[in-house]
């Protein structure tokens, strides 16, 4: 299992929309952590506005910041965040075949928001091949009042 690396916190911020007809902003949630050196490090977030899980899916590895200070943006595509929404971001901490299966299912999330590909089984850890994963990880949560 994966060793546990600790959120230091959540903030939230305006950002222009893809959409200039909306003529506003969204709010973006930034989730910030210290990645130890030397380690390779694969995060998933989980993401709840209001007691309701997003779609989105949010893969990360360390592999451009390595023991750095990180800030992702946690960047919805299904949902939008208003100012007195409740956000609960929950970090795991993954090995490399979980991090390969969210990271697929990302990819494929983003590809048909821009409608380029039909959607693929992503790579299992579970032998003979299925369709799903085992994974044991460490995890934490932190809640936000959306300002």
């Amino acid at each position: 299992m994966s060793p546990l690396v600790r959120m230091d916190s959540l903030t939230d911020k305006n950002r222009p929309l893809n959409r200039p007809q909306d003529g506003r902003d969204q709010k973006v949630i930034s989730v910030y952590f210290q990645d130890p050196a030397g380690i390779p490090n694969q995060y998933r977030f989980i993401e709840w506005v209001n007691e309701v899980q997003v779609n989105s899916v949010f893969a990360y590895d360390d592999q451009l910041t390595d023991g750095r200070y990180v800030t992702l943006e946690l960047l919805e595509q299904d949902i939008d965040i208003y100012a007195g929404d409740t956000v609960r971001v929950e970090m795991q901490c993954i090995d490399q075949p979980m991090y390969t299966y969210w990271f697929a299912l990302e990819s494929q999330q983003a590809n048909n928001f821009n409608g380029a590909a039909a959607p693929a089984n992503p790579p299992t850890n579970i032998s003979p091949e299925t369709l799903g994963y085992f994974s044991a990880h460490t995890t934490q949560t932190l809640t936000l009042i959306v300002k």
